[in-house]
């Protein structure tokens, strides 16, 4: 056992020694309250008894014609009261107080003295003694017998030499004869003070039992509360390492999903491109020579418009197709936004839009490319533009974050529009994927934007509550020479 575990087993064992003293106090201050209302309650049933005897064996005496009530009924009534009410008063007002039980003890055997009296000193009423002297070791507390032997010696001693018929119920008696009452008392004492000192051990030792009790239940608790904190931790672990995978899964997902169209793009994209440039050609350089109102003018203007939009398909496929780590610098993101705004300014004023910057002053560079960077505030913009057909209010703001536990930068693009349904939120960046319209989307805006992000080893990420707006969230790592 190292020295450590040695003082810790010494403080506990302290700590035990404690505890039980403390509960045994406890135990024993009930016992002496318990008690202390128990013998009060006897001591009245007692003062009534006497009572009650006094007018049964000699209610009235005789003075020739004078009959008058006998001397032992007032005895009974007044000393019996007098002797009963002190103990009884401290046993109610306060309970288990050392001089309550000591008030208790004497008042008893001076309760049994007075039955003795009223009795005539009959043998068997001095059995109330030893009964009293029972009753008193309830207690467990032998002190409390010795005050009552002192008080039954002292009353048979002076009773026997100035009135032994009231002790004795003889006119004489020896003057020693007290002394073998006693004896009998003492003799009585000493078996009820083992046994007084038995239980007080039996107490003691429970009281250690229950303290070491506790003290297990604590360590028991204490380690169980441990454990439980460590599999709540490890459960927390696991859900983050979870989380983790599963973000690392998407992101690989999203990853094979842009390689299949750059390797689709790469594919079909200049087979697809020439025909088109012809068939646009063709139809541009046939329109130009129609006569206003031509039959085929509007047949004509319909093959030059989807013409066009196959076109501009083409070309985002073979922006993905060729999206490569290009080259990047440390770069004022605040700067490059700026100009990007500036592109979709006409715009806001035309969809009643309200456009608010709130650019962070200190915002480190960030090694970006320009020209990517810009075309996903532009895309992100407009996107918001076109959720809030009405006008409403574009907010795009740059602030310090962390990206991965480094420093890094955030851009944030809120808008006040329609929102997007929980439901397709995990879907937005996926290729071809667009709740627009035919012919308004080719749901290959959000892909770019992911894509461009995933090569700046930044991350993107989108907050929306339908009927409340959209908030998408770039972090993009901050340069550490800046």
């Amino acid at each position: 056992m190292s020295f450590k575990d040695s003082k810790n087993t010494s403080a506990l064992e302290t700590s035990i020694q404690q505890r039980s003293g403390d509960l045994f106090k406890q135990r024993l201050l009930k016992n002496f309250q318990i008690t202390d209302r128990l013998l009060a309650a006897l001591m009245i049933f007692q003062w009534v008894g006497g009572i009650i005897v006094a007018l049964l064996v000699s209610p009235k005496v005789w003075y020739g014609q004078i009959s008058q009530v006998h001397i032992h009924v007032w005895a009974a009534l007044f000393l019996g009261g007098l002797i009963t009410f002190y103990p009884v008063f401290l046993a109610f007002i306060q309970p288990g107080k050392t001089w309550t039980r000591h008030a208790i003890a004497i008042g008893q055997v001076l309760m049994s003295a007075l039955l003795i009296h009223l009795s005539g000193g009959r043998i068997e009423t001095h059995f109330h003694i030893f009964g009293s002297l029972a009753f008193l070791a309830f207690y467990q507390d032998w002190p409390v017998l010795v005050s009552a032997t002192i008080v039954v010696a002292a009353d048979h001693w002076v009773r026997g030499i100035y009135w032994p018929q009231s002790v004795y119920g003889v006119l004489t008696a020896s003057p020693w004869r007290w002394v073998e009452h006693a004896g009998w008392v003492i003799f009585e004492d000493i078996v009820l003070v083992v046994s007084c000192l038995q239980n007080i051990k039996q107490m003691k030792d429970i009281a250690l039992q229950t303290a070491r009790l506790e003290a297990t239940n604590q360590i028991v608790e204490a380690k169980i509360n441990e454990r439980t904190g460590q599999l709540s931790k490890a459960n927390e672990d696991l859900k983050k390492e979870m989380s983790e995978k599963k973000r690392m899964e998407n992101a690989l997902l999203q990853s094979e999903k842009m390689a299949a169209v750059g390797q689709l793009a790469g594919g079909v994209a200049h087979e697809i491109n020439n025909p088109l440039g012809i068939i646009l050609g063709f139809a541009q350089s046939v329109t130009k020579k129609l006569e206003p109102n031509n039959p085929f003018e509007l047949p004509l203007k319909s093959i030059e418009r989807e013409a066009l939009r196959c076109k501009n398909l083409v070309q985002d496929l073979l922006t993905f197709s060729r999206m490569n780590k290009s080259e990047r610098e440390s770069t004022n993101l605040n700067d490059t936004i700026e100009t990007s705004l500036s592109l979709i300014l006409a715009e806001t004023k035309i969809k009643n839009v309200e456009l608010f910057k709130e650019f962070s002053p200190n915002l480190p560079n960030a090694p970006a490319n320009k020209n990517q960077i810009q075309q996903v505030i532009v895309n992100l913009t407009n996107n918001a533009m076109d959720a809030m057909p009405n006008g409403g209010k574009l907010t795009v703001r740059t602030k310090k974050s962390l990206l991965n536990n480094k420093a890094a930068v955030q851009i944030q693009i809120q808008d006040t529009g329609e929102g997007i349904p929980k439901n397709i939120q995990t879907k937005i960046f996926e290729p071809f994927f667009t709740t627009k319209e035919v012919g308004k989307g080719t749901g290959l805006g959000l892909s770019l934007v992911y894509e461009i992000i995933q090569k700046h080893e930044g991350r993107i990420t989108v907050e929306s509550e339908i009927g409340k707006g959209t908030s998408f969230y770039i972090d993009l790592p901050a340069d550490p020479a800046s």
